[in-house]
């Protein structure tokens, strides 16, 4: 065990489960010692644990905050390229004044476009039916 008599102490108030106090006891008992020396040594040995521990959770804690701040920074960048896309598909029409497809006015051929077969089942959409019973 360390060396208690060059360390500076200071006396704490510590809650201490009975079953701690009865393991130190028995170092007690073992070493001929006090129990206030015996857990005091212990705590200083145990010091340098402590630190590494200490040092081991704050990398932690500083690595996901990062992360998260790298996660959130990438989804902002992809969300604002993806606006500067779609900006530009906007605005730019070919020559032919193609479909939207194409990059058109989406306005300009809406009245022509017709569903994909694959999504209404082969029907065709045609002029309205009139209502039973008119003439």
């Amino acid at each position: 065990m360390a060396n208690t008599k060059h360390s500076k102490f200071r006396r704490l108030s510590v809650p201490v489960p009975d079953e701690a106090i009865e393991a130190f006891d028995e170092l007690c008992l073992a070493m001929g010692r006090s129990r206030s020396s015996v857990i005091a040594d212990f705590l200083l040995d145990s010091a340098p644990v402590a630190r590494s521990m200490a040092r081991a959770v704050s990398e932690i804690r500083y690595t996901r905050k990062n992360f998260v701040s790298d996660v959130l920074a990438l989804s902002e960048n992809v969300t604002s390229a993806t606006a500067v896309t779609l900006e530009k598909a906007r605005g730019a029409r070919p020559a032919h004044g193609g479909g939207t497809a194409c990059g058109g006015a989406p306005g300009a051929v809406s009245g022509t476009l017709t569903p994909p077969s694959s999504n209404t089942g082969g029907k065709v959409p045609r002029k309205p039916k009139k209502p039973r019973g008119e003439a």
